[in-house]
C-alpha cells in the first residue's frame, strides 16, 4: 500500500497572528466635530464626515485638512476644538494606511487634550484609544497595550461600564490581546463588546459589526464553530451601514476564511478583492491583511499554484503598509516561504521564512508561538534539503521555544506541539514524536474541553503515529474518536471530516479490515473532491489510498481505474506547478498534512 497518510490540520503552520492579521479590524473614533467653533465651516464639516462614512478617505483627508489650518488660526494651536480635528485626521489616516501621520496627529491631538482638558478626561480616552489602534497597526504591542488599558479605564470610569466607547476600548484591547496569543482575556473582552453593543440597537452598526468580526477572529483561532454565527452577524450588522465600504474587506475576509469548500471561500475573496479595487482600497491595511488571509486559506488547502502570485502581492503590499517590521509582513514572508517550499524552490523558501522569523523575534519576543513556528518550518525546509544537522538545531530552538511557552498548560502551544511532533516523526524520533501528541492531547482536553477540534487534532497526530510505529490497534480508538468530534462540531462533510476518514480508513487497512476500509475510504473520496475538487494533492492520495484497498480485495479493474485517474490528475498538477517553480518572486511549517510511514 502506499506508504501516506494525512494528519488534520489547523489551517496551516502559519501561526494565525490574530486581530489585525485575523480580525483586521482596530476601530478608532471619529469625533463628533459639530458645535458652535465650527459654524463658520459646518458645511464643510459635514461633508468630510459623509466621505468618511463613504470611505472616500482622500477627500474626507483633504477637507478636514482645511479645517485644521482654519482653526489653528481662529482658535489657537492648543485649543481642544484644534485636538479634535487632528484626532480625526488621524482616524482617517488609519484607515488609509499611513500609520505614521496617524501617529503624528494622534500624539499631537493627545498632548494638547492632556494640558487643556486633564488626564483623566473623556476626550483623552478617546485619543488613547485610537493612539493605541495605531500602534497596534505599527506593530509595537507594549505601548498599544498600555494606552489602550488607560482608555478603558477612563471611560468606564466617566462614561459607565455600558456606554458604546467602552465597548470600542474593548474591542482594540480584546483584539491586541488575540495577537499577543492572550485568547481567554481575548474572548472575554470581545464578548463583553458585544454585549454592550446588542443592547443599544439604535447603535453605531460599524462598532456592532467590528464587535462580531472580531469576536469571529479569535473563535476562528480556536477552531470553533460558533465563529460562522458571528461572522454571519457581522455581514448583517456591516450590511446595514452599507455594503460599499471598506470594512466589509475585512467581514468578507473572515467570511470567506471560515467557509469550508474551496470554490465557496474563492466566491467570498473574490467578492472583497473586487470591492477593495471598486473603492480604490488597495493600499489599506485592510486589503493588505485580506491578502494574507486568502492565501493562508489556499495553503491550508494545499492549493498553491492558484495563490503563488497572490502570495509575492501580499508580501508587497504588507511592506508597503506596514513596514518592514511588522507581523503581518512577516506573516506574508512566511507564507511565500510556504508556497515555494512546496513548490521546489527550497533556498528561496529558507531566505524568505528567515526574514520572516527575525521580525518575528524583534517584534514579538523569542518566546512567541509566531517565532516557533518559523523555527518548525526553517527546520522541515532545512531537512527537505539534506541539511540535517541545521534541520536538527532549528527543531531544538522550536521545542525550546514551546517549552518556554507554558507547553503543558496553554491552549496557543496545542498547533505547535503538534507541529513539532510531526517534525519529530519525519525524524523517527517516535519518543519524542509521542511525547509532544501526548502533551498537545493533554493540553486541549483540559483547557479546551473533550469534544474540541484541537482535541481532535491531538488525537489524530497520537493515531497516525501509532500507525507509523506499526501500533494501528492503538491508532484505531484514537482516529474513530477524532472523526466522531469531527462529524459532531464541523458535519460529515467538512475537509477535517475528508482527512480523519482516510486516516481511519488507512488503519483499518493495515488491519486488512479491507472491506470497512473500502466503505470509509468511499466517503473521504467523496467529502475530498466536494471540498477541495479533483485537480488538488488531497484529492489525489485519496484516490491513491482506495486503489490501495481495492487491489486487497481484488477489485483490480476498479483500482486501476483510480490508480490511472489520480496520475492524470497527479500529471496536471504538476504542469500547473511548473510555472510556479520557474517564476521567482518579486519581493527580496511547511504544510504538514503528508506523513511517510518509517
Amino acid at each position: 500500500m502506499a506508504d501516506v497518510m494525512c494528519t488534520l490540520k489547523i489551517m496551516s503552520l502559519t501561526w494565525r497572528l490574530s486581530s489585525l492579521l485575523a480580525c483586521g479590524w482596530a476601530m478608532a473614533s471619529l469625533a463628533d466635530d459639530s458645535g458652535p467653533i465650527d459654524a463658520p465651516n459646518a458645511h464643510a464639516l459635514a461633508a468630510a464626515r459623509a466621505a468618511f462614512r463613504q470611505g472616500d478617505f482622500a477627500e474626507a483627508a483633504e477637507l478636514y485638512g482645511r479645517e485644521l489650518a482654519a482653526r489653528r488660526e481662529r482658535l489657537g494651536a492648543g485649543h481642544p476644538g484644534v485636538a479634535q480635528v487632528l484626532q480625526n485626521m488621524a482616524v482617517i489616516e488609519l484607515d488609509r494606511g499611513r500609520l505614521a501621520e496617524a501617529k503624528t496627529h494622534a500624539g499631537e491631538a493627545l498632548e494638547i487634550r492632556e494640558t487643556a482638558l486633564g488626564k483623566d478626561h473623556p476626550d483623552v480616552a478617546t485619543t488613547l484609544n485610537n493612539l493605541g489602534a495605531i500602534e497596534h497597526a505599527r506593530g509595537d504591542f507594549t505601548i498599544a497595550e498600555r494606552h489602550l488599558r488607560r482608555a478603558v479605564e477612563i471611560r468606564r470610569a466617566a462614561l459607565g461600564k455600558d456606554d458604546e466607547a467602552v465597548a470600542e476600548s474593548l474591542d482594540n484591547l480584546g483584539c491586541l490581546l488575540t495577537t499577543i496569543g492572550k485568547f481567554a482575556e481575548a474572548e472575554e473582552l470581545l464578548r463583553e463588546a458585544v454585549a454592550i453593543r446588542e443592547r443599544r440597537p439604535d447603535g453605531d452598526r460599524r462598532g456592532l459589526a467590528a464587535a462580531w468580526n472580531n469576536l469571529a477572529a479569535v473563535q476562528l483561532e480556536l477552531l470553533d464553530p460558533a465563529a460562522a454565527e458571528s461572522i454571519a452577524k457581522a455581514v448583517q450588522a456591516a450590511t446595514a451601514f452599507g455594503g460599499d465600504h471598506p470594512a466589509m474587506v475585512v467581514v468578507l475576509g473572515n467570511e470567506g476564511r471560515s467557509r469550508a469548500r474551496l470554490a465557496d471561500a474563492n466566491l467570498v475573496f473574490d467578492r472583497a478583492i473586487t470591492l477593495a479595487n471598486r473603492l480604490d482600497a488597495v493600499k489599506t491595511p485592510a486589503y493588505a491583511l485580506l491578502l494574507n488571509k486568502v492565501v493562508n486559506y489556499h495553503i491550508a488547502m494545499q492549493d498553491y499554484p492558484p495563490i503563488a502570485a497572490l502570495a509575492d502581492q501580499a508580501v508587497i503590499k504588507c511592506r508597503g503598509v506596514f513596514g518592514d517590521r511588522h507581523p503581518a509582513t512577516a506573516m506574508a514572508l512566511n507564507n511565500l516561504g510556504v508556497v515555494q517550499a512546496m513548490v521546489g524552490n527550497g533556498k528561496l523558501a529558507a531566505k524568505l521564512i528567515r526574514e520572516s522569523l527575525a521580525i518575528n523575534e524583534a517584534v514579538l519576543g523569542k518566546d512567541h508561538p509566531a517565532v516557533a513556528e518559523n523555527l518548525a518550518n526553517l527546520a522541515a525546509i532545512e531537512m527537505e534539503m539534506g541539511d540535517d544537522a541545521a534541520a536538527d538545531r532549528l527543531w531544538k530552538r522550536a521545542l525550546e521555544t514551546l517549552e518556554r511557552l507554558g507547553g503543558d498548560d496553554s491552549p496557543q502551544t496545542v498547533p505547535i506541539a503538534t507541529t513539532l511532533g510531526r517534525w519529530a516523526a519525519e525524524r523517527r524520533d517516535s519518543a519524542a514524536a509521542e511525547r509532544l501528541y501526548q502533551t498537545a492531547l493533554s493540553t486541549a482536553s483540559k483547557r479546551l474541553g473533550a469534544e474540541h477540534p484541537y482535541t481532535a487534532v491531538a488525537l489524530t497526530s497520537l493515531g497516525v503515529l501509532y500507525w507509523q510505529v506499526d501500533r494501528p490497534r492503538e491508532a484505531e480508538p484514537l482516529l474513530e474518536q477524532a472523526l466522531a468530534i469531527v462529524d459532531a462540531v464541523y458535519g460529515q462533510d467538512h475537509p477535517f471530516a475528508a482527512v480523519a476518514l482516510v486516516n481511519l480508513a488507512a488503519v483499518q487497512a493495515e488491519q486488512q479490515k479491507l472491506r470497512e476500509a473500502k466503505e470509509t475510504c468511499i466517503r473521504a473520496l467523496k467529502v475530498h473532491d466536494a471540498v477541495y475538487g479533483r485537480l488538488n494533492r488531497h484529492s489525489i492520495d485519496c484516490r491513491l489510498r482506495l486503489a490501495d484497498i481495492l487491489e486487497g480485495l481484488r477489485e483490480l479493474d476498479a483500482a486501476g481505474q483510480l490508480r490511472a485517474e489520480a496520475e492524470a490528475d497527479l500529471g496536471r498538477l504538476e504542469a500547473e506547478m511548473q510555472p510556479v517553480r520557474e517564476r521567482p518572486p518579486h519581493t527580496t511549517g511547511l504544510d504538514g498534512g503528508i506523513a511517510k510511514k518509517a
